[in-house]
């Protein structure tokens, strides 16, 4: 158990860089961990689910949200890592709230679920725009769950901060985690500013077909509007698109009319 917070400054972190790659400041530090380590599998991840109900009371209330297992992608490359995430957030609907609900007040999900420890439980505190009145004061997020350890992200006006407290796992060195996610944290802010790795189709998205995460890249590189997913051809568009391949310019569609006269014509 930590004695006292381990802390890093993250300058190169820029939370607002993630949108173009369809994450949010949670699924970057998510992306991080997977980074940084290869010994957290599945972590506890808060993610704020008030800002998508459109109520605007992220400023002026505590954010709406409970912590939700969300597997870790491990990953060596920041542009894998960035997809790998938003694959892993992609069933955190409504910011994972959904868990929350049913581990505190559905009757039997809350003995199905009471066995659930996470080793690592993460929670975005995002202060930018607010006046705290004790800047300098640990957050208060950071006070960890006794069975585990807690990584607490401070979004602050000037740096963003890690803040981790609790029972670290063992074989986990708490200094060498905190840099390194700091470190993953500037390298993903990086590769979220490429537009290579602008949000685009994901594998999940490509049904019935094989491609390659270079192939969907390029693939997206070749349209303005964003692609949303790709379908593999039906049996009849195949055909069809064999016949147009080998026949080149010439029309294989054949189009029927029905046309009404108002009187008799000359055969």
């Amino acid at each position: 158990h930590l004695p006292v917070p381990v802390s890093a400054t993250v300058p190169g972190f820029d939370p607002d860089a993630f949108g173009s790659v369809g994450l949010d400041a949670a699924g970057a530090v998510l992306a991080a961990i997977g980074l940084a380590t290869e010994r957290l599998p599945v972590v506890a991840l808060t993610r704020s689910g008030r800002d998508d109900l459109g109520c605007g009371g992220a400023r002026t209330t505590l954010p709406l949200g409970a912590p939700a297992p969300a597997a870790v992608p491990a990953a060596t490359d920041p542009a894998e890592a960035l997809r790998d995430a938003r694959e892993s957030l992609a069933a955190h609907t409504g910011g994972g709230i959904g868990f929350g609900l049913l581990r505190h007040l559905h009757p039997q999900a809350v003995i199905a679920l009471s066995g659930f420890a996470p080793a690592l439980t993460v929670t975005v505190d995002d202060r930018r725009g607010l006046t705290v009145a004790e800047p300098d004061a640990a957050p208060a997020a950071a006070a960890s769950d006794p069975t585990g350890a807690t990584l607490v992200v401070v979004l602050n006006d000037d740096e963003p901060e890690l803040h981790l407290t609790g029972a670290v796992p063992d074989g986990l060195d708490a200094t060498t985690f905190v840099a390194a996610c700091a470190d993953a944290l500037t390298a993903l802010t990086r590769a979220a500013a490429d537009p290579a790795n602008h949000l685009g189709p994901r594998p999940s998205d490509v049904v019935s077909t094989a491609l390659t995460a270079a192939e969907l890249r390029a693939l997206s590189a070749r349209t303005e509007q964003p692609i949303t997913a790709v379908w593999g051809l039906s049996p009849l568009q195949a055909g069809l698109y064999f016949q147009s391949a080998v026949s080149g310019e010439l029309d294989i569609y054949n189009a029927q009319f029905v046309l009404s006269f108002d009187r008799a014509l000359e055969p």
